[in-house]
């Protein structure tokens, strides 16, 4: 199962939670949790939809707690995100984009 969330002391509040659950259960799924399964904790989640069908373009990006940035598990979630996409559900991609959103001025 790709999909777990606990909603104590993960950022989210109970009513967070459920909202998130509600909206990401069943077939149209576009955000994923991403849980450490070492420490069964929810560290962030990942994002990825269909962003303009005419193209069959997707659209990937992801969430992380600051504690666990610079680890490898973003690289980690993508790829298995991507693999589920391609090799399970066989989604046929013409590109994906991923946005980069920065809390710092460059």
């Amino acid at each position: 199962m790709l999909f777990q969330i606990r909603y104590k002391g993960d950022g989210h509040d109970r009513k967070q939670a459920e909202i998130f659950i509600d909206k990401n259960t069943g077939d149209d799924i576009e955000e994923y949790a991403v849980v450490l399964n070492s420490e069964n904790k929810l560290i962030g989640h990942i994002v990825f939809h269909e962003w303009y069908a005419p193209f069959k373009t997707w659209e990937i990006g992801w969430v992380f707690n600051n504690s666990y940035h610079n680890k490898g598990y973003a690289t980690e979630a993508a790829k298995a995100v991507l693999k589920y996409a391609f090799e399970d559900l066989k989604l046929k991609i013409g590109r994906i984009y991923m946005t980069i959103f920065l809390k710092k001025k460059l």
